[in-house]
């Protein structure tokens, strides 16, 4: 199973084995993880799954769909260059290893 890493404000971090077809925002509200709060249950429509990701990892990730870039204007934190709401993240064998940080203030 694919590793997915939540990195928390404070520096801590927790990884997860992530089954394939499951978003990043799903398994990381299933395992309790601080500051994914997922609203409104991974439909892009609440920006509460808000994540930063690395520069290195933004290659390996899925385009950003309409819905979610306008959703990333709405976020509690402010929106970054390596922005994503983790419900669109979709895990496969090539996110393996991806660090997703949780934003200071989420909720």
């Amino acid at each position: 199973m694919p590793k997915i890493v939540y990195v928390q404000p404070d520096g801590r971090q927790d990884t997860l084995d992530v089954a394939e077809g499951s978003s990043v925002m799903q398994a990381a509200a299933a395992a309790g993880i601080a500051g994914i709060v997922a609203e409104c249950g991974g439909n892009a429509m609440c920006a509460t799954c808000h994540v930063y990701t690395d520069t290195d990892d933004q290659n390996r990730l899925p385009e950003i769909s309409v819905d979610e870039d306008e959703m990333l204007d709405c976020t509690a934190a402010s929106r970054q260059d390596g922005s994503r709401l983790s419900c669109q993240l979709v895990v496969t064998g090539q996110l393996d290893g991806l660090v997703v940080r949780v934003p200071r203030g989420q909720t």
